[in-house]
Formats: structure tokens, C-alpha cells, sequence
């Protein structure tokens, strides 16, 4: 029994050197042959290993090991530990290359062309992908991928523009909604069969006042109500809203920050209870 708590004494001091990381690397390297694969995965994982321990847990035979690796910020001065990883035959080894925020562009390209669809989607959401590499994703099969592409910071407007047609309606959706997308991507949205797409446009303060004007006397209340909402729209369109037959658009005139206060005490006697109180509501937080 003594025997036994003196070995689980010893596997815990270990397991706490091996994830340590102010444990010298010349440590590490010996831990990285231990035999026991939760020591090899927390030196695998450990900021302060050397690229020879890495190297060699690159290759290990247990996969959280290699895992680990993957998510180490040292391998990005490697090319062989990350062509070896981005060839390894586990999808989730692969996986945490791509949201490893240290890897450079080239292995990022090498990525995008991946079997594996969660492992282009992780691609396609990493914040430190290249807009040219990012490119490469705009006509991916997968519409979990085109959409996080769209997400990504680093897009460029020529990017929105080549999605403007996206056969997925959520893709779309999140086009019009960005607020970097060119004023010709907006135009062209605004009329799009789907409304919700419509709506992104409504909201968008990017969108032009030509645009949003049309909008405001669409046909559909869901994208009347995201002009009524959009801080961008003209004084005298928002006096047109506050008559809208559709108690929705006249709330969302009412929560608009930009609605004059004479505005809002002639919508604060609206029939419609919703509409009393989102004016209420506006005249309160203005105080």
C-alpha cells in the first residue's frame, strides 16, 4: 500500500514537471521518453520544449500525444514537425494544426485543401489566415465552411462580392449583414427573393440611403422593421414608418436611438401596446 501511494507520488511530481513551463527543456527531452503516455502528452503540449522532444512526440504512437503537439506554439519553427503533422493520418491532429494561431500561411494553404470539412472550417474560422489563402475557401462545397469565411476578419470585399450568389440563404444572410461589404454587394442583395437576406441589407449601417429607402417600403414587415431600426435612416422616412400598418415596424421605429422625441410621444399613444412601450422604453433611457 505504502508502495503504491510512493509510485501514484511519483506519477503526480511528473505529470506536474512535464506541464510546467518553467520546466528546462533538457527536462522535457527526457520526460518525452517516459512510458507513460499522460507525462508524454503534457511535455507535448508544454510552451517550453525543445523541437527535438517535439519532434520525436510528433511521431509518438498515442494520438493525444501527437494532439497535443499540433497545439504546441513552438512547432511553427519546424517545417518537418509541420509537414508531419498536416500529413498525419488523425483528422483531429490536423484539426488543431488549423486553429493553432502560431502556423504559417503555407501550411494554412496546404489545409484548405484537407478531406476532412471540420478541419476546413476551422481553417476558414482561424483569425491569423491570410485573405489569400482565405480566397481559396469562397466556393467550398460545405456551407458550414462558406460561412465562416464570411465570419472571418480578414475577408476582402472582393470576397463578399463572389458570394453575393451563395446558393445557402444563411451565407447570404451574413453577406449582408457585414459591415464591409461593398455598397454594389448591398444593391444587390436588396433585392433578393429571400427576406431575412433582405433584412441583413435593412440593418446594415453600411448600407447606402438609396437602398435603405427602398427597403423601407418593402413589402415584408421583417424587412421594413430592419430599416426602421437602421440609424442611418432619414428623419422623414422614419415619420412614414411610425404610420406603417404593421405594429412590428412601428415598435422598431420606437427603438430606434435616432427617433425625435416628438416622434416618440406620438407613437408613446399607439393603440398597440408594443408599440406604448418601446416608445416609453426610449423616452427612459434618453433621461
Amino acid at each position: 500500500m505504502k508502495h503504491r501511494k510512493q509510485e501514484n507520488d511519483t506519477l503526480g511530481a511528473r505529470l506536474g514537471e512535464a506541464k510546467n513551463p518553467n520546466t528546462p527543456p533538457d527536462r522535457l527531452h527526457k520526460l518525452a521518453q517516459n512510458q507513460n503516455k499522460r507525462i508524454r502528452r503534457n511535455v507535448a503540449g508544454n510552451p517550453n520544449a525543445s523541437l527535438t522532444a517535439l519532434k520525436k512526440l510528433a511521431g509518438d504512437l498515442e494520438v493525444e500525444v501527437r494532439r497535443q503537439v499540433a497545439l504546441n506554439p513552438n512547432i511553427s519553427h519546424s517545417q518537418a514537425i509541420l509537414q508531419q503533422l498536416a500529413s498525419d493520418q488523425d483528422v483531429l491532429v490536423r484539426y488543431h494544426m488549423a486553429e493553432n494561431p502560431n502556423i504559417p500561411q503555407a501550411m494554412f494553404q496546404q489545409l484548405v485543401n484537407d478531406r476532412a470539412v471540420c478541419l476546413r472550417y476551422q481553417v476558414a474560422k482561424n483569425p491569423n489566415i491570410s485573405s489569400i489563402v482565405l480566397q481559396q475557401l469562397v466556393s467550398d462545397p460545405e456551407v458550414s465552411v462558406r460561412y465562416q469565411v464570411v465570419k472571418n476578419p480578414n475577408i476582402l470585399p472582393l470576397a463578399l462580392q463572389q458570394m453575393v450568389d451563395d446558393p445557402d440563404e444563411t451565407v447570404r444572410r451574413r453577406v449582408a449583414d457585414h459591415p464591409d461589404a461593398p455598397s454594389i454587394v448591398l444593391k444587390r442583395l436588396a433585392d433578393n427573393k429571400n427576406k431575412y437576406v433582405r433584412r441583413g441589407v435593412a440593418l446594415n449601417p453600411s448600407t447606402p440611403l438609396a437602398v435603405l429607402e427602398q427597403l423601407a417600403a418593402d413589402p415584408d414587415e421583417t424587412v421594413r422593421s430592419g430599416a426602421a431600426f437602421n440609424c442611418n435612416i432619414p428623419p422623414e422616412t422614419l415619420q412614414q414608418l411610425a404610420q406603417d400598418q404593421s405594429e412590428k415596424v412601428r415598435s422598431f421605429v420606437g427603438k430606434n436611438p435616432n427617433t425625435p422625441p416628438d416622434l416618440l410621444a406620438v407613437l408613446a399613444q399607439d393603440l398597440d401596446p408594443d408599440v406604448q412601450q418601446a416608445a416609453l422604453t426610449a423616452f427612459q433611457k434618453r433621461q
